[in-house]
C-alpha cells in the first residue's frame, strides 16, 4: 500500500471517529430536559454585566456554593426588573413564595468522585469560560443528564 492511500484511509477513519466522538455519541448518551424556568446567562454576564463569581460564589473554606438558592436571585429580582415570562415566573412562583427553583443538572459523577472549582478558579486562575464555554452560548439553559 503507498503513502497516500495510507494517509487517505487514516483520514477517512480520523473523520468518522471525530464526527462519531462530537455528535453522535452525545446525543446517545444524554437526555435534554428543560429547566424549571428559561434562565439566560447572555442576559445577565454579556448584557448586564454580572460577573459569575455573584451567583456562583465560593464560602470561606473554599467550597464551591453552586447552583445559586433562590436568595441570591432574590438579591436582584425580589421585584420584576423587566417584563419576561421567566422573571414572572421566578418573582411569583420561587421568590415571593421562599420555594427553591429544582434546576435539572448538567452533569453526574459517582459520589466517589469530588471536583474542587477553588483549586481550579482560585489557585490556577483557570477562567470558567475554559471549561464551561463562551457564557453566550447559554442563551436558555437546556440540562444533559
Amino acid at each position: 500500500m503507498n503513502a497516500a492511500l495510507t494517509l487517505a484511509i487514516f483520514l477517512a477513519g480520523f473523520m468518522v471517529f471525530r464526527y462519531t466522538g462530537e455528535n453522535l455519541i452525545p446525543r446517545l448518551m444524554f437526555t435534554r430536559h428543560k429547566q424549571p424556568i428559561d434562565f439566560s446567562h447572555v442576559i445577565h454576564r454579556d448584557d448586564v454585566g454580572i460577573p459569575c463569581e455573584t451567583c456562583h460564589f465560593f464560602y470561606e473554606d473554599g467550597s464551591w456554593s453552586g447552583t445559586p438558592t433562590t436568595e441570591v436571585c432574590a438579591e436582584c429580582h425580589e421585584e420584576m426588573l423587566g417584563e419576561s415570562r421567566a422573571e414572572e415566573r421566578l418573582v411569583n412562583d420561587y421568590i415571593k413564595k421562599g420555594k427553591e427553583i429544582k434546576w435539572a443538572l448538567y452533569f453526574r459523577q459517582p459520589q466517589c468522585v469530588s471536583f474542587s472549582h477553588s483549586s481550579h478558579v482560585r489557585r490556577a486562575k483557570i477562567e470558567c469560560e475554559t471549561c464551561h464555554g463562551p457564557s453566550s452560548e447559554h442563551e436558555i439553559g437546556r440540562a444533559h443528564v
